[in-house]
């Protein structure tokens, strides 16, 4: 499979596709050299997505983008959950939040679907984004928050005393 861009304005430069048996033939002339048009395009070798890590909190969104070579090529993959019931993801890598679980997110390559990422996506009601860890209740993630964190906790009824003695943020996601 192939990924590139073809960039530039100088004439003549054109790029023509012709339909034979289904299949497509598709050349450029750049700056005089007229070739098949993998001829421009360097061949993708792996897919890798970013960010490391993705923890959300249910009802949260987040995006995700995969790379080849260092080039974003997230338009040119065909993005999946295993767990829509979790997380959802739409075709510009928009994650959703659904349900407290993890989620596994495949990017697959439209022109070599061999060449695919996997990406866990862990979701919570209460999640550290700045560690992101997820916790069972809001002062475990107070306790173990660092100085500085943002912890944000989803919709819901929380009862309970809360004790803060650091300097953090607490929020919600309205």
């Amino acid at each position: 499979g192939y990924a590139g861009f073809i960039s530039g304005r100088s004439v003549p430069s054109t790029v023509g596709a012709s339909r034979n048996n289904n299949t497509y033939n598709v050349r450029a002339s750049i700056n005089g050299i007229e070739k098949a048009i993998n001829y421009f395009c360097s061949s993708i070798s792996s897919i890798s997505i970013e960010p490391e890590t993705t923890t959300l909190v249910v009802g949260g969104t987040g995006i995700i983008k995969a790379k080849a070579g260092g080039h974003d090529v997230s338009r040119a993959v065909i993005w999946t959950s295993n767990n829509d019931e979790v997380v959802t993801v739409d075709a510009g890598g928009n994650l959703t939040a659904v349900a407290v679980g993890d989620a596994i997110i495949t990017a697959t390559s439209v022109a070599d679907p061999s060449k695919l990422a996997t990406y866990t996506v862990t979701t919570a009601n209460i999640v550290n984004q700045t560690a992101k860890k997820t916790y069972p209740t809001i002062q475990e993630a107070v306790s173990s928050a660092n100085e500085g964190d943002t912890i944000i906790v989803g919709a819901g009824t929380y009862t309970g005393d809360v004790t803060i003695e650091k300097a953090l943020t607490l929020g919600s996601l309205n």
